[in-house]
Order: structure tokens, then sequence, then C-alpha cells
């Protein structure tokens, strides 16, 4: 059951902190419900290629989370991990920057004369610009591309595998 234990796992990355462990649990059961169902029909136990089209048919596991994410978000419960990631990754370039500006504006008397606000107001504009285009392109990819492009041919076979620490977590059969 190594690749149910996968396929919860890649589930669970996307799920809300909060109620993480609740919904897998509850996907757990119901998947573990579906196995015993087939295997049932079956007369036998399921066998690799039978449990991959199963979880083909439940579906890819972005959009399994996503079921359970908020909804109504200009940058959509899919994307938005990355997105603010994305996000903090510029936050490590402005900050210095800021930083560096602060101390120019103080301790540099030069630098006051040159009119700093100036330079923090083009910084702002920057930013915010910045801002304005990295939310729209994430906005877009989420509305026009991902659906239909990412998640077409999705194949468990190439979940990523198991960490450490986390083995049969997901998912216990007797």
């Amino acid at each position: 059951m190594e690749l149910i234990d996968r396929y919860l796992q890649a589930i669970r990355f996307w799920l809300p902190k909060k109620q993480r462990n609740d919904i897998l649990a509850e996907l757990s059961e119901d998947l573990r419900s579906q196995i015993e169902d087939k295997e049932t029909e079956l007369g036998r136990k399921m066998n690799d290629g039978e449990l991959e089209a199963l979880l083909k048919q439940i579906g890819d596991p972005l959009l399994v989370a996503e079921r359970y994410l908020p909804q109504q978000h200009v940058v959509g419960p899919v994307l938005f991990p990355i997105y603010c990631l994305v996000l903090k990754m510029f936050a490590l370039v402005f900050i210095p920057w800021l930083l560096l500006w602060l101390g120019y504006t103080v301790f540099s008397p030069a630098y006051r004369a040159q009119d700093p606000f100036h330079q923090l107001a083009a910084l702002w504009t920057a930013v915010l610009s910045w801002f304005f285009f990295v939310t729209v392109g994430f906005a877009f990819v989420e509305r026009f591309l991902l659906k239909s492009w990412m998640h077409k041919d999705w194949d468990p076979r190439k979940l990523p595998p198991i960490k450490a620490g986390h083995a049969s977590q997901f998912t216990t059969r007797p």
C-alpha cells in the first residue's frame, strides 16, 4: 500500500494545516473502503495496475486537495503556497534594500540632502508594480492553464517517495 501512502502524502502538502489530519483520515478511510469494495467485487487483492486505475479515477492529488481549500481568491488555493513562496523570496531582496536605504538616510547627511524620500517613492512604485504583475501572472496561470495543462495525464507511479517518519502514517490495514 505504499502507493496509497504516497498519494495521501502528495495530497497532504496542499491541505490547510489546521484541518490536515482530519481530512487525511477521512480520505484514507474513504480510499480504504473503495479498495475493500473493489477487492470484494474481484474476489482477490487488487494488483498495482488496478490500484493505479482507482487513483487515476479519484484524481490528481492537487485537484483532490483543492476540494478542501477555501475558494474565491484572486490566486486560488492550488497555487497559493507557491505564490507566497515567490513573495517571500522577493521580500528577501526588498528588506535588505530598505535597510540599506534607512542606514544611508539616518547616517549620511549628504544622502539626506539628495531627497532620500524620492528614492523611497521609486522603490515603493517598483514593489507595487512587481506585486501586481506577479499576482496577475499567478491568477492567469491558475484560471486558464493549470487545470487543462498540468493534470491531464498524471501518473500515480510518479508520486514522490514517502518521507522518513511518514511511513504508514496515512493508511493502516489489518
